[in-house]
């Protein structure tokens, strides 16, 4: 839920990955320690937020997401992948996905 307290499903654009988290842009105003789920092709995990852009600085509109559930975060298959199966996982996700992370 945003911080107006209404369930949301968006496209989010994903700007830093981790093994433990992510940093995104694109949501809608999210208050602090948020649990929101993210969607990255077929796999979902829940996040919590961890920090959130100032308003006017350089990474306003950004939050900073840590999983709620270690070894659940979805990116290991990009994170561990060899340069031949991240080519392979481009393909495939581009195709489905558009490049976007849906949160809910």
């Amino acid at each position: 839920m945003g911080s107006d307290l209404k369930p949301f499903n968006i496209g989010a654009q994903t700007l830093d990955i981790t093994h433990n988290g992510a940093r995104l842009s694109g949501l809608p105003p999210l208050d602090m320690d948020s649990v929101i789920g993210l969607q990255y092709g077929k796999d979902k995990a829940r996040y919590k937020v961890v920090w959130i852009g100032e308003v006017g600085g350089k990474r306003e509109g950004q939050i900073g997401l840590q999983v709620v559930q270690p070894g659940m975060a979805q990116w290991y298959k990009i994170l561990e992948a060899t340069p031949e199966e991240l080519r392979s996982l481009d393909s495939a996700f581009n195709a489905a996905t558009a490049g976007k992370v849906t949160a809910w």
